[in-house]
C-alpha cells in the first residue's frame, strides 16, 4: 500500500492510476496525517524531526493567522499577537480579540497606514519605515515609489537606469509568473555539481516533480532553464519561491543554497537561517524576496543599483539539491513573480520613469532624437550626449554612427532642443545653462541667451 508506515489498508482508484500511475490510495490514516501515502500532516498539525506521528499546533483561534504552524509548531500570529501559539498580548497591546491586539490607549491620532508605518506611535506620531514619508506614514518619500506592505522599507527606490531619480508606479503592466510545475516533464531544468560539470536529473511521473540523487559529498544543484533568466528587472522586490524536499535528517543549510549571477555579479542565501534543520522527508515552500534589504539574507550584500543590475542579466539561477553523500532532494512548483506590458491585475512594483530631454521611454533606457550612447559598452546605464555629425547629421543612438547629413559638410550643424552651436567649434553642440526643456543660442560676442522658453514662460 505504501502508507508511510501510517496505514495498512488502501483501495485502488482509476482516477489515481490515470493522474499519477499508481492507483492506490491509503485510508484511515493514523498519526494525525493525511493524502494518498498518509504522507503529509493534517491541517492543524506539525511533525517534529525523527517523528513519525503528527502533533497538534494549538494555534489561537482568535490570535493566530491560521490553524497551521510550521515545522517548530510555532503558529502566524496576527498583529500585536505574540508567543509560539499566537495566545498572548504583546508589550503595549490589548485586549486579544479576533482581529488581535490593539496598542493600549492608541488614539484615532496615530492611525497609521500599515504599509507604510512600523506599527509603533510615539506621541501620537506614527513611525515610518526607512522609504515612507506623512502623518500617517502613507506616502513614499522623495525619488521612492510603490507604497507596500510587504516591502521592509516602504517603498522602492527609483532606478530608470540610473538616469533619473523621480518615478511613479506604472499603469501598463500586469502581473505575470513564470513557472514550472513539472507535470508533463523536466522542463528544460537541468543537474550541475558545485564544479559545473553536469549530474543527473530525473522527472518522477507519480509525484510530477524533478530530483536529483547525490552518489559523492560534492553538492549537486537544479540549474534553471532559460525562461527564468535573461532580463528580468520586473522581478525586483518581488519573489522566487519553490517546493523543496529532502530525504536525510538532521542536515543544515549552507550560506550558498540559491544562487544567483547576473552583470558580472554573484549572490547566495541559506535556505533556512543559521542553526536551523532542513525538514526530513516532508515538502515546505522556500521563499526569496529580490531586493537588497539586509533581511533578505543574500551575501555578499549589493546596493539598490548592483541589485537591479544583476538582475537585468541574470546569467544562472541555483538551487541546491543535495546535501552529503547519497542524499536525494526533490523540487516543485518554482515561480519567479513578474509582470508583463498587457491589460491584467495590476503590478505598481513596475517604474514609470520622468526623464530628462536626453532619454526616453518609460525606464529612460533609451537616448531620445538627436543624442547618441557616450559609452556604448555599458548598454543602457551609458549616458546619452548630442549627436555631433557634421552638416547636422543624425546619429544611431546606441553607436553614435552617423547617418545622415554627412553630405553637407562646412554647413552650421543644427543642435537639439536644450544645446546650441559652439561658435568657436561650429560642428559640436553644448548644453544649455538654462532650465529643463529650455533652448537657447549664442550671441554675437558669444554670450549665451535663454531665448526658446516653453509655453507660458519668459
Amino acid at each position: 500500500c505504501n502508507c508511510n508506515g501510517m496505514s495498512r489498508q488502501c483501495v485502488f482508484d482509476w482516477n489515481l492510476l490515470r493522474e499519477t500511475g499508481n492507483g492506490y490510495r491509503c485510508v484511515g490514516c493514523r498519526g494525525n496525517t493525511e493524502g494518498v501515502h498518509c504522507e503529509r500532516c493534517r491541517e492543524g498539525f506539525f511533525r517534529r524531526r525523527g517523528e513519525e506521528c503528527c502533533l497538534p499546533c494549538h494555534c489561537h483561534p482568535w490570535g493566530s493567522l491560521s490553524a497551521q504552524c510550521d515545522s517548530d509548531g510555532r503558529c502566524s500570529c496576527k498583529p500585536g499577537v505574540m508567543g509560539r501559539r499566537c495566545d498572548q498580548c504583546q508589550p503595549g497591546f490589548e485586549p486579544l480579540t479576533e482581529a488581535g491586539c490593539q496598542r493600549s490607549g492608541q488614539s484615532l491620532q496615530c492611525e497609521c497606514d500599515p504599509a507604510g508605518s512600523t506599527g509603533d506611535c510615539h506621541s501620537g506620531r506614527c513611525v515610518c519605515k526607512a522609504s515612507a514619508d506623512g502623518e500617517r506614514c502613507h506616502r513614499c518619500k522623495r525619488n521612492f515609489y510603490n507604497l507596500d506592505a510587504r516591502n521592509p522599507m516602504g517603498c522602492s527606490p527609483c532606478f530608470c537606469y540610473g538616469h533619473s531619480a523621480t518615478c511613479v508606479s506604472a499603469d501598463n503592466h500586469s502581473v505575470y509568473n513564470i513557472t514550472s510545475t513539472f507535470q508533463q516533464g523536466a522542463e528544460g531544468w537541468r543537474g550541475v555539481y558545485e564544479s559545473g560539470s553536469p549530474a543527473q536529473l530525473q522527472w518522477s511521473p507519480r509525484h510530477r516533480d524533478v530530483f536529483i540523487a547525490a552518489r559523492t559529498s560534492e553538492p549537486i544543484y537544479f540549474m534553471a532553464p532559460g525562461k527564468f533568466l535573461g532580463n528580468q528587472q520586473l522581478s525586483y522586490g518581488q519573489t522566487l519561491s519553490f517546493d523543496y524536499r529532502l530525504d536525510r535528517g538532521g542536515l543544515q543549510p549552507s550560506p550558498h543554497d540559491v544562487v544567483l549571477e547576473g552583470g558580472g555579479l554573484r549572490v547566495t542565501a541559506p535556505f533556512l537561517p543559521q542553526g536551523k534543520v532542513l525538514p526530513c522527508g516532508v515538502s515546505h515552500t522556500y521563499t526569496f524576496r529580490l531586493d537588497e534589504h539586509p533581511s533578505n539574507k543574500w551575501s555578499p550584500r549589493l546596493n539598490h543599483f548592483e541589485f537591479r543590475r544583476l538582475l537585468g542579466n541574470l546569467t544562472a539561477l541555483w538551487i541546491r539539491a543535495t546535501f552529503g553523500e547519497y542524499s536525494t532532494g526533490y523540487i516543485d512548483n518554482v515561480t519567479l513573480v513578474s509582470a508583463q506590458p498587457v491589460p491584467g491585475v495590476p503590478a505598481p512594483w513596475v517604474e514609470h520613469c520622468e526623464c530628462p530631454a536626453a532619454y526616453g521611454g518609460q525606464f529612460c533606457e533609451r537616448c531620445a532624437h538627436g543624442y547618441r550612447r557616450d559609452s556604448p559598452g555599458q548598454g543602457l546605464f551609458s549616458i546619452c550626449v548630442p549627436c555631433s555629425c557634421q552638416g547636422g547629421g543624425i546619429c544611431d543612438p546606441d553607436t553614435g554612427e552617423c547617418y545622415s547629413g554627412d553630405e553637407n559638410v562646412g554647413n552650421i550643424v543644427s543642435c537639439p532642443v536644450g544645446f546650441y552651436r559652439d561658435p568657436q567649434q561650429p560642428q559640436s553642440c553644448r548644453a544649455c545653462p538654462c532650465g529643463p526643456g529650455q533652448g537657447c543660442s549664442a550671441g554675437p560676442g558669444g554670450q549665451v541667451i535663454c531665448d526658446h522658453c516653453p509655453p507660458g514662460a519668459a
